[in-house]
C-alpha cells in the first residue's frame, strides 16, 4: 500500500511526499488486533475521536511509523482519513490471510 502525505519541510513549503508501507513484524500485529478487538466493542453512534485515533495509529503501524498521526492528519483531506483507515485494514488482513491460507493449504 502506498500513501501520499502533505507536508511541511524544514523552510515551511509544502511538499507532498510519498510512503510504502512495511511488513509486519508479529508484535506490531498484536498490537492492530488488540486495536481492532478494543474498536469492535464500539456502538456505531459512540464513535469518537479516540475511535478515530486508534484507527489512524493502525495505519502509522502499517507504514512503520516513517509519520506520525499529526502529520496524517495535517497530510490528508478530511474525506480520506476514513477510506484510507479502511484500507489500512483490509491491507494488514489480507496479507495476514493469504499466509494463513497458505498454511492451512500444507
Amino acid at each position: 500500500m502506498k500513501i501520499t502525505l502533505s507536508l511541511t519541510d524544514e523552510n515551511g513549503k509544502e511538499i507532498e511526499k510519498e510512503f510504502k508501507s512495511v511488513r509486519l513484524k508479529g508484535r506490531t500485529f498484536k498490537q492492530v488486533l488488540e486495536i481492532k478487538d478494543k474498536l469492535a466493542k464500539v456502538e456505531e453512534e459512540e464513535f469518537s475521536e479516540e475511535n478515530v485515533d486508534d484507527l489512524v495509529k493502525i495505519v502509522t503501524l502499517l507504514f512503520g511509523n516513517q509519520f506520525t498521526a499529526d502529520e496524517f492528519y495535517d497530510g490528508v483531506y478530511a474525506e480520506d482519513v476514513l477510506p484510507i483507515c479502511r484500507q489500512a485494514q483490509n491491507e494488514i488482513g489480507g496479507s495476514v490471510m493469504s499466509k494463513m491460507g497458505d498454511i492451512v493449504k500444507n
